[in-house]
């Protein structure tokens, strides 16, 4: 957040002694008030307005079922290999190349992830939630993307969203957002899971995923 700063001096000029008195311009209080008063006003806005994100590890995702379950340990709890659907594996793919890791969802396979994050203790939920993705697709041919599953905290309601497409071969941020109406007061825990879209010509791969949104800080 930017430094903040008054608009001027905020002070209060006093006429001349007059008669061995001292008298106050009014007008000119009354100035000085309207802008304290702006000031104030600029600075509870951009404290309500404070942005946080949380950050998403890929290796944090497990591969669950339709139902968001997650397996035994025969198959590893979900957790994500060089040999599970989806790909946990660099673009190198063994060449001492491009070392970046991703997940990478062969063309028509449509397995769902899913993983839990702890959102900010501030969390303003009259305010959007927006889940971030960068992705990229094998060719131009799908629109590649997710149908995502929200869930709060323990007990909530499913919430169903569309992210943002990427129909090239160029990574690309896309953004699903989660409406502040559906946001239950004292959020604190997300889980999410997520759903490819159907591509049944091209893979996808997704480089990182992150968490954006908005503290609730209001002066009385």
């Amino acid at each position: 957040m930017a430094a903040f700063a008054p608009s001027r001096n905020l002070s209060v000029n006093p006429q001349a002694y007059k008669s061995g008195r001292h008298s106050i311009n009014l007008a000119d209080i009354a100035l000085n008030y309207n802008e304290l008063f702006a000031d104030y006003n600029t600075l509870k806005l951009a404290l309500e307005a404070e942005p946080f994100t949380v950050s998403i590890p890929l290796s944090a995702f497990r591969e669950v079922d339709a139902n968001g379950d997650v397996s035994n340990i025969a198959a590893n709890g979900g957790v994500l290999a060089s040999d599970t659907t989806p790909i946990y594996e660099s673009l190198a793919q063994g060449s001492d190349g491009d070392n970046a890791l991703v997940l990478h969802w062969a063309s028509s396979n449509n397995d769902v992830i899913a993983v839990n994050v702890v959102l900010d203790a501030a969390v303003n939920v009259a305010a959007d939630l927006v889940v971030h993705f960068r992705i990229v697709s094998g060719s131009t041919a799908d629109a590649q993307g997710f149908s995502m599953e929200s869930f709060f905290n323990e007990g909530d309601t499913k919430i169903t969203d569309t992210s943002g497409t990427n129909q090239t071969t160029t990574w690309e941020e896309v953004t699903a957002t989660i409406a502040a109406a559906d946001i239950p007061t004292g959020a604190r825990t997300l889980t999410i899971n997520l759903v490819p879209n159907a591509h049944t010509n091209d893979l996808m791969k997704m480089s990182s995923c992150w968490v954006t949104g908005v503290k609730s800080r209001t002066l009385a």
